[in-house]
């Protein structure tokens, strides 16, 4: 949420990169699920095969970084992925949107 202004004082919501890069599979987006072995857990709604660390990293790449690719193949304006994930000072990865008002300008 770093690409919409907040009021001073108020720092944006921050995440942690947990996932990994949307593989940009045109068209691939509905059946992402089945690619990456999660179709039964999603069709009975049960997340308990895995550790909730892999969910958390299968749902923020195919949720967030797969939406950014679905859109951008849609429109054809390629994106750079990377510029969604930060290093903090620490060396933790952190989910930015900071670069998302530029791709809306295209």
């Amino acid at each position: 949420m770093d690409h919409v202004p907040f009021p001073q004082g108020v720092t944006p919501p921050t995440v942690l990169f947990v996932g990994s890069l949307y593989d940009g599979k045109p068209g691939s987006f509905a059946r992402y699920d089945v690619r990456k072995g999660m179709r039964n857990d999603m069709k009975t709604y049960s997340f308990v095969r895995v550790e909730p660390a892999v969910y958390q990293a299968f749902f923020q790449t195919w949720l967030y970084f797969g939406c950014l690719a679905e859109v951008s193949n849609i429109i054809s304006l390629p994106i750079d992925a990377t510029r969604f994930v930060e290093r903090t000072r620490n060396g933790a990865q952190m989910v930015t949107s900071a670069s998302l008002n530029e791709y809306l300008d295209r």
